[in-house]
């Protein structure tokens, strides 16, 4: 159901129930910016990035990391909010929380903003295999940008140095919001 600018769901077991949240994240960062303020905050961390001598991409990374605070989803539940109303959010008291999905769905919004293409990455991590496939789940999601054909990975929630994977994946899937 949608509550205000956040869209909470029961999503389907396993892959199924990821998909249909990689697609519900894909629509957020293609229907981001309605009232502007994507671009405008993507604008002032360009700047920033500029006059403090780094990528504008590494900038997303920094500005996510001091403004997102990690909070799960309520258990059986998915959510995820409209970057719109995070940047809203951030703007009114500094910070908001978040879990993967908003970060992630965040981060491409703003990627996009600064004209690159993003992606989404998914993992699953060698010790959490379903019991009936063997297959390595996945758990958790992260954005990224494609770079002259490049993709460069951001997971400012886990802390993982830009452009760097994490080390302990299993299985990675990419996610093309732009296909």
């Amino acid at each position: 159901m949608i509550e205000g600018a956040s869209f909470s769901f029961k999503p389907s077991d396993g892959e199924r129930g990821i998909s249909e949240m990689l697609a519900v994240m894909a629509g957020l960062v293609k229907t981001a910016n309605l009232r502007g303020i994507v671009d405008r905050i993507a604008g002032g961390i360009s700047r920033d990035a500029a006059a403090a001598g780094i990528s504008p991409l590494v900038g997303v990374y920094e500005f996510l990391r001091r403004h997102i605070v990690f909070k799960t989803d309520p258990w059986g539940t998915d959510q995820v909010t409209a970057p719109d109303t995070l940047l809203t959010r951030i703007a009114q008291t500094g910070q908001t929380s978040g879990d993967c999905d908003d970060v992630a769905t965040l981060g491409a919004s703003l990627v996009r903003a600064l004209g690159f293409e993003p992606v989404f990455l998914v993992m699953g991590r060698p010790e959490f295999r379903d019991p009936v496939t063997n297959k390595v789940k996945l758990i958790h999601v992260f954005y990224g940008a494609r770079v002259r054909g490049t993709i460069i990975p951001f997971d400012p929630q886990e802390r993982i140095p830009p452009g760097q994977y994490p080390r302990d994946i299993g299985r990675l899937e990419v996610y093309e919001i732009f296909p």
